[in-house]
């Protein structure tokens, strides 16, 4: 786990970076263990956290725009109101993060261009994400068309019995969400 007096002097480098001071440098906590992290607020903006352990950290109002988050470990994260505007998610664990009031506009998710915050749904089985145009459940993310085309076989075929008890429960609901999510 990467120490407190480190992980200040990353950042305070890394705002002088962005300041453009002569001895700044760039945020690299690519793979970083930052698991528990209190970033509320913090400047990360365009800083590499590749592969970064983020599970539970507070990252509450943190500037996140920009930032390489992909392959990311945000398990259980609180994100509410930072900003991740056009940060790159590819590959990154959302599940059970907190995303209420954060900006995900034009950041990269899977091969996905995001047009804002998703609507979450957690459930006793998956975990559920309605992007725009895109769901997202539990590990499988297809377009919104695709969803309402799968045929029972296939979503047998995705995680067996348990994935289609669970589509035929909340299929109803979650495509209701992701009309008004396109409103």
């Amino acid at each position: 786990m990467m120490k407190i007096e480190q992980l200040k002097e990353v950042l305070e480098l890394h705002k002088k970076w962005l300041d453009n001071e002569k001895d700044g440098v760039r945020a690299n906590l690519r793979g970083a263990d930052l698991r528990e992290a209190d970033l509320r607020e913090s400047d990360l903006s365009v800083a590499n956290l590749y592969g970064a352990d983020l599970r539970g950290a507070d990252l509450r109002g943190a500037d996140l725009r920009g930032a390489d988050l992909s392959v990311a470990n945000l398990y259980g994260a609180d994100l509410r109101g930072a900003d991740l505007s056009v940060a790159d998610l590819r590959g990154a664990n959302l599940y059970g993060a907190d995303l209420r009031g954060a900006d995900l506009y034009g950041a990269k998710y899977g091969d996905v261009i995001l047009k804002g915050t998703p609507f979450q749904i957690y459930t006793n089985i998956y975990y559920v994400l309605i992007f725009h145009e895109h769901i997202k459940i539990g590990c499988e993310f297809h377009s919104t068309k695709e969803w309402e085309n799968f045929t029972d076989k296939e979503i047998l075929a995705m995680d067996s019995k348990t994935a289609l008890s669970f589509w035929k429960k909340w299929k109803d609901v979650i495509l209701q969400m992701a009309k008004l999510r396109n409103l």
